[in-house]
């Protein structure tokens, strides 16, 4: 695939786009001002996507949510356990740390990655006009090459190309850096390519 500045530049608008509706529906959500932004789009092998954390080790707090429809893939939006931690503090203020229990980290990461995932499926779905539907997300805790090796038993293979969109959560003044790892199923990346022009 031959993809070059102008391609990663679409993407990434893509994701802004994306970024920019997530941001609204949180602001509404919270009844604060949240601001996200994608400074960088990065393709990558599936294999490799373990090390833009620091390796397959580090343990991660993530939402995956799965797509339907006209393409099929996943969507695992990953932060580093103390990321995850302030993005939880920052949102649901005015909780003593004490008193911020699992049940309530879960519900707030799992609408996090529900507004996030959609809204740049919508973007995504729009631009290259396929239906594409989310589903319920799941939260996990793990290490970031287990939550890969979750993405290989979805019919991936190690070479497999994947899109990585990296998120700033702004809220309350201070920046939280997420990772949203788009693997789409090979025929749909290159529905995706195909759309941009790109042969694969």
């Amino acid at each position: 695939m031959n993809l070059d500045s102008i391609h990663l530049d679409i993407l990434k608008e893509l994701g802004n786009i994306g970024a920019g509706n997530a941001a609204t529906s949180l602001s509404q959500l919270l009844n604060q001002r949240v601001d996200m932004s994608v400074p960088e789009v990065k393709l990558l092998k599936l294999r490799d996507a373990p090390y833009i954390l620091g390796g397959p080790e580090i343990p991660v707090i993530g939402v995956t949510v799965l797509i339907e429809g006209d393409g099929e893939g996943q969507i695992l939006l990953l932060f580093a356990s103390d990321s995850a931690e302030r993005l939880i503090r920052n949102i649901v203020a005015g909780f003593s740390p004490g008193d911020i229990s699992n049940e309530i980290r879960d519900s707030v990461l799992l609408e996090v990655g529900n507004i996030v995932g959609s809204t740049f499926l919508n973007a995504l779905s729009s631009f290259i006009n396929l239906k594409l539907i989310p589903t319920v997300p799941a939260s996990t805790y793990d290490m970031v090459g287990a939550l890969i090796d979750n993405a290989l038993a979805i019919e991936m293979a190690e070479d497999d190309i994947i899109i990585i969109i990296v998120t700033d959560f702004t809220v309350k003044g201070e920046t939280i850096e997420g990772y949203m790892i788009f693997v789409p199923k090979p025929e749909f990346l290159s529905k995706i390519f195909n759309a941009l022009g790109v042969s694969s």
